[in-house]
Parts: C-alpha cells; sequence; structure tokens
C-alpha cells in the first residue's frame, strides 16, 4: 500500500491571485512531497537536499527522520538496522498526508529487536511499510518487538513487514493508544502472546499470518489477545487473519478477547492451535465467519459477559468441537458436520461444491466480503466460514493458440 500525498499550503484567495496576475508576480507552486533515501553505505552528514538523490543517501533511519515533514516518504535500502525508537518528530496530519518508513523495493531491511512508539509526544499517521523485525538476545531481552503506547501514539500503520523471534509480544499496544492498524504481517516464533491490544481500542489485525506463539513458561499465550487493564479496549477487528501453530500450553490458542465491548473477529481461519478461541469477559463481542478447525482442545468457549454473538462459523474436527456458553450467547448458523474443505490438511479452507455451508448463513452486515475480498453473498444466501462459494471463481482453461496465422505488413 502506497500512500501519496503533498504538503498542506493555503490557497490565495481569488482576488488577490487576480491581483497577483494583473501585476505580473510569480505565484508559488505547490511543492510535492519529498523522499528521502537511506542506506547502510549512507552518511549522515549528507545534507537532507543531497539525501532526496538515491546516490547520496543518509545512514541511518533518524538522521533522515529529522528531514521530514508530514506527507514525506523514506526509501531505506536493505541491510541491517538497529532498534528503533521513534522520535517526537515528524509526525504526520491524516492518511494522506502521512509519514512513510519503506523498504526498499525489492530489498530487505532488518530492524534489530523493536521499533518502539512511547511517551507523552504526539506521534500519529506514520506508516511502517515494508520493515522485518527480528528478535536478539541482546535487544529483545526484555522489549516487545513493535510497542505503540500513551494515548499520544496513535493512527499507526505498519504493513507488508514480518516479526521474527520476539522475546515478549511481537505487536503491543496499550495505554490508551487508539485506530492502529496492522496489515499484511507475517508473524511467527515469538514466545508470548503475537499481537496484544491492552487498553487500546480501535485497532485494525488484517490479514496477517501469525504462526508458532509463545512456549512454556508458565502463562498462555494467543496468536492475538485484547485485555482491558484499568482502560478500555472496544470495538477492535481482527478479520482476514491466519491464526495457527500456538500449542504451548493447554490453555494457548489462536485468540482470547478478554474484555471490552463491540470486539468484531471476523473471517479468520483459527486452527492447529491447543484451544480455537474465547471470549473471556465484556459485552457484544462477536465471531462471525470465522474457521475453527483442528484444535487439540476447546473450539469456542464463551466464559463470561453479556450479549456477544457467535454466527457463520466453521467449527470441525477439534478436541471439543461444540462451543461451549457458560453465559447466554446469540449463536446460530454454526456448521460442525463435514464442510467439504478444499485440502483442511493444507491450510485450504475453501469449500467444494455441495458443501452445506453454502448459503446456509444469516446475512451479517459486518462481514461484506469473505477473506479474499469476495463480496457476499453469491449465492441466495451469506456461506459459513471465511470463504464464499462462486463457481465462477475456478480457474480458466485458456484458449488454444492459433494455428495456420499469417503475419503480412
Amino acid at each position: 500500500m502506497k500512500i501519496t500525498a503533498t504538503h498542506n499550503h493555503q490557497l490565495i484567495p481569488t482576488a488577490l491571485a487576480v491581483m497577483i496576475a494583473s501585476l505580473g508576480l510569480a505565484v508559488p507552486s505547490t511543492a510535492a512531497a519529498a523522499t528521502y533515501h537511506v542506506s547502510t553505505t549512507g552518511n549522515d552528514t549528507n545534507s537532507c537536499a543531497t539525501a532526496q538523490s538515491v546516490s547520496t543517501p543518509k545512514r541511518s533511519i533518524p538522521s533522515a527522520l529529522s528531514c521530514m515533514v508530514a506527507g514525506d516518504d523514506m526509501l531505506v535500502r536493505g541491510g541491517n538496522y538497529p532498534a528503533l525508537s521513534y522520535p517526537a518528530a515528524p509526525t504526520g496530519t491524516s492518511w494522506t498526508s502521512a509519514i512513510t518508513i519503506k523498504s526498499y523495493p525489492g530489498e530487505t531491511v532488518n530492524i534489530d529487536g523493536y521499533i518502539r512508539f512511547s511517551g507523552s509526544a504526539t506521534r500519529q499517521y506514520i506508516v511502517i511499510d515494508g520493515l522485518k523485525i527480528v528478535g536478539s538476545a541482546t535487544t529483545l531481552v526484555a522489549d516487545t518487538a513493535f510497542q505503540v503506547d500513551a494515548p499520544g501514539n496513535n493512527h499507526i500503520r505498519f504493513i507488508n513487514g514480518e516479526v521474527n523471534n520476539s522475546p515478549r509480544s511481537s505487536v503491543y499496544v496499550g495505554g490508551g493508544s487508539h485506530d492502529n492498524e496492522f496489515i499484511n504481517l507475517y508473524i511467527h516464533d515469538g514466545d508470548a502472546t503475537a499481537v496484544y491490544f491492552n487498553t487500546s481500542y480501535g485497532n485494525i489485525l488484517d490479514g496477517c499470518d501469525i504462526a508458532n506463539t509463545g512456549v512454556d513458561n508458565g502463562q498462555n499465550h494467543f496468536a492475538f489477545q485484547i485485555t482491558t487493564q484499568g482502560g478500555t479496549s472496544d470495538n477492535n477487528i481482527i478479520r482476514n487473519n491466519r491464526l495457527h501453530g500456538t500449542k504451548d500450553r493447554p490453555g494457548s490458542g489462536g485468540g482470547y478477547v478478554g474484555s471490552g465491548s463491540g470486539n468484531l473477529v471476523y473471517n479468520n481461519r483459527i486452527y492447529d492451535n491447543n484451544k480455537g478461541i474465547d471470549i473471556g469477559s465484556g459485552s457484544n463481542n462477536k465471531l462471525l465467519n470465522n474457521v475453527i478447525y483442528g484444535n487439540t482442545y476447546e473450539s469456542i468457549q464463551v466464559i463470561a459477559g453479556t450479549g456477544h454473538v457467535v454466527r457463520n462459523n466453521i467449527i470441525r474436527g477439534n478436541g471439543l468441537n461444540a462451543p461451549t456458553y457458560y453465559v447466554s450467547t446469540t449463536n446460530s448458523n454454526n456448521l460442525t458436520s463435514d464442510p467439504l474443505f478444499v485440502n483442511a490438511s493444507g491450510g485450504d479452507f475453501r469449500v467444494q461444491s455441495g458443501s452445506p455451508a453454502i448459503d446456509a448463513g444469516m446475512a451479517l452486515a459486518e462481514v461484506p466480503t469473505d477473506v479474499a475480498g469476495t463480496r457476499r453473498p453469491q449465492g441466495a444466501s451469506f456461506d459459513i466460514g471465511a470463504y464464499e462459494y462462486s463457481s465462477s471463481t475456478t480457474a480458466l482453461t485458456p484458449p488454444a493458440a492459433p494455428t495456420n496465422v499469417r503475419v503480412s505488413q
């Protein structure tokens, strides 16, 4: 995802513009957003002006940040860079006038240990695109790999990246931070809950592959966890993700909505964990159109709280397949019989023609498309599960190559 932006400039009033034109004076043009370059072979003594050329880059990300204003981009060449504590400035003003730190196309940027947004300063509308955070024994003993903390740190977007080998949570958002986005990330082989929204609201976890979370250190871990500790964790969205391989303890699993209100979990594939997903407390949290398959113990548990909704989920092949509801829960249109997956053992949870999931779901305004972006419904009604079946999505056979063709000038 590329964010294109320009700096904000005041418009010249019409009457003044006419007067300037009549006097033959030049009107200053709107400046385009700048792009700054960083490379391990660069030099931080290079000026901001020269760092706009790929041939004369800065050496460090903080040095390039000192040049930037809202709407600017940074392109980072491949290589290894130290951990980054984001400074008080620069900051964006909107998603269309953001600060963007992006890996150079086709190159791998490794950040040693962590990227952190913390403290009381306001940092917002910042995009981290394509960077890889790699855990190490020296920099990550007690650190979260990607941390956003405090209310002033909000509207942070981490996309198209990777987090590997974090000894604590791979992503932690807390302290009242809000409206952050984590999109198309590969998060794997960490030693604690992978994505932890704690006293943080309005966040989105979308299209991520979260695998092999947790070690047995006496605590349960989850691919994602939403918890309130003295604040609020409301209206977070967990959608279109693969959540698998969290198997360190019997109580660990794909997801845990521990508290908060209005959290929405849909179109996820939650499989090969010890447990599927729990709702531990809170109110009006929803599990919709998920696939919960092949988990060792429970599929779904709703433990406490009020007003929770469980609908349109495929629940199959778990140790305890039937959901457990310890409190009153609205539940309907969940499928536990064979859904005729294309290849469940290979992680392909599309359904085949004739599946009992087809057209058997309830129409839900919260789930307008499936995990692949196909609009719901394709048939008479919504399908159950993360995928909407459509015969038109099958591969087309290309036409035969033409024969007896003559080319003339």
